[in-house]
């Protein structure tokens, strides 16, 4: 355990101990009955009972709450729902932070409230702070000569509790009614959960739902007596004249008029009647209206709506959801606060017991997640697996469905294919929005609609929103085959593909980055492997290959490993030969469309760059920015490793129909060194007698002269 001196230094007090502080007696303050008879709760009682609970006397109003909790079936349903919300999520301990420190103190942590009996019924007592305001627990602790270990944590009532002057300290009642008693360091565990802000006697949940709560309790007994008479005629009985009404007569009548309503016989004079008038009815019945009024009041204080507690009839499915979604966002705060009682007043103790004030104490975290409509999701991924590549695992997972094995029985016959790389975004122009496909779908889209007249005059003028593109390809034919993020790369990237060289580690290493674009290097594989994989991926990219048939292809050809499997000798493993696919070919990409940019220069001279699958903290600063296209220098194609950014040529007559904001100097600041080089240095193509654009990209291509081509290595 850790010294003396330690323990000062974390700030803890003497270790506790080991005799429980707060047990309940058979008698005094902290007696095991109750003081308060549920039958004696009149509202001046109760009145009183809450302004003694202003002076600090909070014990008797806890009994009250408890006897709510009790006496109301729809209330204590309504908690409980409550406190279910939470303890139906899972819960982690978690390292505080990397070190080795933090991890020993998590796995301490973790060892010792697993020797912890029955944790879920600890959890379900700490919550009961929710109603109440708050709730505390004894932590039963056990020493020897190493360590200090809680083995328990008992529940301790509310009642057995009070205030110090000062309205928010909890202090523990002694055996005489007057007395309070400091609570020890490190003995309990209080967890507080607020409705209001205010001193700790206001704060409680149940406070707010005494009233709803008086008329309920006294609704049910004017509820009960009016259903022992509903549906009997009322009997009126008439005494003979001159007949006194304190008479012996008028006694008997009475009794028998009485007993009409349960016994409907009775012996009376000649002289005397007994009539049932017929009167008007009624269908409502003001106590049962009372009741439903006071139970709503009490639904929405404790759930935060209705809808999903039985307690409206009817409602729209989507306003049940809007409504579950406010009482998710309870269950949320709720597990917050819990997870920081815990993470504060239990594992801070065990470690700096145990450890000392080096150790970062670990948190405890209760994962509650946002419900999911599995088959809203379902229907989703069915509509989109028919026209877009989707990844298999990640679904499977999602709804919890293993990998099939061998040649186990599946159900289905359409395979999910590779992720999807593309996506439609939207592009920031002055004030408003212009939806514009991203060129990642163009290379996806079939013929029939690149040749369509609408697409023409609608998606090449960047007025395509996702909604119409959409609508296109539900009228188009579907392919037969899935469709490829790279089906159609334009002649233009296939030819900058053949001209990049196959470097050595030498070579590689004098190249600046935009060189780097033009050579074939990759780690672990020869020049001769390098220039064979090489002419396979060119071939995948001319032959509209996905990226799984390319991997087969080089996996069948010894290049590759497939899965987790270790590389051996001039082999890749597979993470790393997807790399080299996505980077190469979405770097021919960018290739393309930057000749292509060239070419119309004189009549789109400018660049904008548009962010897709969710900007990440590189590109985000260069979302929507417009440069003219001679001053772009790096902020074009990828500005990092999976980039799915864009670019899109941008006329005169859009920037001055538009007002667009052309910013003069690119601020290439945020662009990772080994991405930040002058597109013109990486992107040109000898085929077209184009050369570098600056002096260092003269200087790669000298270095790489002598380097050979693909074919020149597999003598092709």
């Amino acid at each position: 355990m850790p010294d003396v001196a330690n323990r000062a230094e974390a700030k803890l007090a003497l270790p506790p101990t080991e005799m429980l502080a707060g047990p309940s007696k058979g008698w005094g303050a902290r007696r095991i009955a109750r003081d308060m008879r549920a039958d004696a709760l009149t509202p001046s009682r109760i009145h009183t009972l809450l302004r003694d609970a202003e002076t600090g006397d909070i014990s008797a109003q806890c009994e009250l709450f408890e006897h709510m909790e009790e006496r109301d079936g729809e209330l204590g349903a309504h908690l409980r729902t409550r406190k279910a919300g939470v303890l139906k999520w899972p819960w982690t301990i978690e390292p505080a932070d990397d070190s080795a420190n933090a991890a020993k103190a998590a796995e301490l942590c973790q060892e010792t409230i697993a020797g912890i009996e029955d944790v879920e019924a600890t959890l379900f007592d700490l919550l009961d702070a929710i109603p109440k305001g708050f709730s505390i627990l004894e932590i039963d602790w056990r020493t020897d000569k190493t360590s200090w270990t809680p083995v328990g944590l008992v529940f301790r009532p509310q009642r057995h509790f009070t205030l110090a002057d000062d309205g928010t300290t909890l202090m523990l009642r002694g055996e005489g009614y007057d007395e309070k008693l400091p609570l020890p360091d490190s003995k309990f565990v209080i967890h507080r959960a607020h409705a209001k802000s205010g001193y700790e006697w206001q704060t409680s949940l149940l406070r707010s739902c005494v009233r709803a709560w008086i008329l309920r309790f006294y609704g049910w007994k004017d509820w009960s007596a009016f259903a022992e008479v509903f549906g009997m005629p009322p009997r009126i009985g008439r005494l003979p004249p001159n007949t006194a009404f304190n008479s012996p007569e008028a006694t008997q009548l009475y009794d028998a008029v009485r007993h009409m309503g349960t016994d409907m016989a009775a012996l009376i004079s000649a002289e005397a009647q007994i009539e049932f008038p017929e009167i008007g009815s009624r269908t409502d019945h003001p106590s049962e209206m009372i009741i439903a009024a006071a139970g709503r009041e009490l639904t929405l204080a404790i759930l935060g709506q209705t809808l999903t507690s039985g307690g409206e009839q009817g409602g729209s499915y989507a306003l049940g959801q809007v409504q579950n979604e406010v009482r998710l966002d309870l269950v949320q705060s709720d597990a917050r606060s819990l997870s920081r009682t815990l993470t504060r007043q239990l594992l801070r103790p065990i470690v700096l017991l145990n450890l000392g004030a080096g150790y970062p104490v670990p948190e405890w975290t209760i994962n509650v997640q946002e419900p999911v409509d599995l088959q809203q999701r379902a229907n989703v991924v069915n509509i989109l697996a028919d026209r877009l590549p989707i990844a298999a695992a990640p679904i499977r997972k999602e709804f919890g469905l293993p990998e099939p094995e061998g040649d186990e029985e599946v159900l289905g016959q359409k395979p999910l294919a590779a992720p999807a790389t593309y996506s439609a975004v939207p592009v920031q122009r002055g004030r408003r929005a212009v939806a514009r496909p991203s060129p990642r779908i163009l290379e996806a889209l079939p013929d029939e609609i690149l040749n369509s007249a609408a697409f023409v005059t609608e998606a090449r003028r960047g007025g395509l929103a996702p909604a119409r593109l959409l609508e296109m390809l539900n009228q188009a034919t579907p392919p037969a085959a899935p469709a490829s993020a790279f089906r159609r790369l334009r002649p233009d990237a296939l030819s900058w593909l053949r001209e990049k060289r196959v470097a050595d580690q030498s070579t590689w290493d004098g190249l600046s980055p935009a060189g780097r674009q033009r050579a074939w290097w990759v780690t672990g594989l020869d020049e001769q492997a390098t220039a064979r994989l090489a002419d396979m991926l060119t071939e995948a990219a001319a032959n509209s290959w996905t990226e799984n048939q390319f991997l087969e292809r080089i996996e069948a050809a010894g290049l590759a490993v497939t899965g987790d499997k270790e590389p051996g000798e001039g082999q890749i493993a597979d993470w790393q030969a997807r790399l080299v696919h996505d980077q190469n070919r979405w770097a021919a990409y960018h290739a393309a469309n930057w000749q292509q940019m060239q070419e119309t220069a004189a009549e789109r001279g400018y660049v904008q760059r548009m962010c897709g699958g969710g900007p990440c903290d590189i590109c985000s600063p260069y979302c929507g920015q417009v440069h003219r296209l001679g001053e772009i220098g790096a902020l074009f194609g990828a500005l990092h490793l999976g980039c799915q950014c864009e670019d899109v040529s941008v006329s005169q007559s859009e920037v001055d129909r538009e007002s667009i904001n052309v910013l003069e100097a690119p601020d290439e600041s945020a662009v990772p060194e080994g991405f930040r080089f002058n597109r013109g240095d990486a992107f040109y193509l000898e085929s077209k007698g184009q050369a570098p654009a600056t002096e260092r990209g003269r200087q790669d291509r000298g270095i790489l002269a002598g380097r050979p081509l693909p074919s020149a290595l597999i003598g092709g």
